[in-house]
């Protein structure tokens, strides 16, 4: 049950009070006055940090920790926060006075387990219970710190395979692999696409197309043998079917997309023409599938690429507040293997890129008994080198 406000203020301010250093002086309000022997003299005590949060329609413990992050940062005291975070505060010159602090929040589910998105102005906090309440990361603009979202880079294999409806995506073919960076400190990220046909050998010694590797070995030797091809730390994987993936983006809304080129392609049913249109699911997935191109699977895999960006552009125009109900969403339509800690880091996470570029890892056509496939080049090795701390410096 929800108490009161009031009562809440009471619980918050009680514990900014526990936080703060033990006062030698008056209290907050007042300044302290002293007469030595050498003549009178004033000396003015700056009163010890406080804090005044206003945060209303949250559980009290999130908000209690909300408060006691505040406190801490303004102190510049030592907290138990996300890595890189403590050291930032660690920089920060004492606070003085009271800080007045109007915030909102909201609260999602994700495989049993709460998270909480909560604002205050530009500052973002992330919290997840499990069971109990505590911080993931932050953004406290007004202290000058950047987004810390737990560690970073983060790197997620972002899979759309084949499966049809009634077909488990889980053992049908990849027919999209991408990979992700991301660096919410720096506002760096990219995205990478590998195309299906590369030629690669899993960690138990199949060696095939790395779109049959889902079909014939599951998604979990799928992200290793990716992890293995490009020599990056992947966190984990996001993986949907035709179903999923319409279903995800009609759920959504639909997004503005700028379509590149007309696009007339019966297998696909891609049929468009040069210019911004409204995508619903069935859009999307038409120009996503067409490959009848120049360029043919490298073009298709670029085009994919194009898609997710125009998907992160519409999540970005909705205020981060609403990322515990879109992930909600986005489990309901997909698979993945991260938990919901990582989830939401990585979701804020998008909030916080300037330029992200969009390229394909770069091959050589070949046949291999009668079968096409496509060697990855030194170049595709390079990039994804210069993918490892989540900038492409020569794309």
């Amino acid at each position: 049950m929800v108490r009161s406000l009031s009562f809440v203020m009471a619980l918050v301010l009680a514990a900014c009070s526990a936080a703060a250093p033990k006062a030698t002086t008056p209290p907050p309000s007042t300044t302290a006055a002293s007469t030595t022997a050498t003549g009178p003299t004033t000396t003015t005590t700056e009163p010890p940090p406080s804090v005044r949060l206003y945060l209303s329609g949250m559980p009290e413990p999130l908000t209690v920790l909300v408060a006691g992050l505040y406190a801490h940062a303004h102190a510049s005291d030592p907290l138990d926060v996300p890595p890189g975070l403590e050291a930032l505060i660690a920089t920060l010159e004492p606070g003085k006075g009271q800080l007045t602090v109007r915030a909102a929040g909201a609260v999602g589910d994700l495989f049993g387990t709460r998270i909480a998105v909560v604002t205050a102005g530009e500052d973002v906090i992330l919290a997840v219970a499990d069971p109990i309440w505590r911080i993931v990361g932050a953004k406290l603009t007004r202290f000058g710190l950047p987004a810390s979202y737990g560690g970073e880079p983060k790197f997620l294999l972002i899979v759309g395979s084949d499966a049809r409806p009634g077909e488990d995506p889980l053992r049908s073919r990849a027919d999209s692999l991408h990979i992700v960076a991301l660096a919410p400190s720096t506002g760096s990220g990219a995205i990478v696409g590998i195309p299906r046909d590369s030629y690669v050998t899993t960690p138990d010694g199949l060696t095939d197309k790395f779109t049959h590797v889902l079909s014939r070995r599951g998604a979990d030797t799928l992200l290793a043998t990716a992890r293995d091809l490009t020599s990056l730390p992947l966190d984990g994987y996001i993986l949907t079917g035709f179903e999923g993936f319409t279903g995800l983006v009609n759920s959504f809304g639909g997004f503005v997309f700028d379509v590149p080129f007309a696009m007339a392609d019966t297998a696909s049913q891609a049929f468009f023409h040069v210019g911004e249109q409204v995508f619903n699911g069935a859009a999307a997935l038409a120009f996503s599938r067409n490959r009848h191109l120049k360029g043919g699977d490298f073009t298709r895999s670029f085009d994919q690429g194009l898609v997710m960006l125009a998907g992160l552009r519409a999540v970005r125009v909705l205020s981060i507040r609403r990322l515990p109900a879109l992930l909600e969403l986005l489990t309901e339509h997909t698979s993945t293997d991260l938990d919901a800690e990582q989830l939401l880091t990585m979701a804020a996470s998008i909030y916080e890129l300037d330029q992200v570029p969009n390229v394909v890892a770069d091959g050589t056509p070949d046949t291999v008994n009668g079968s096409s496939i496509v060697r990855l080049t030194d170049d595709a090795y390079a990039t994804f080198e210069d993918l490892a701390d989540a900038t492409l410096d020569s794309p």
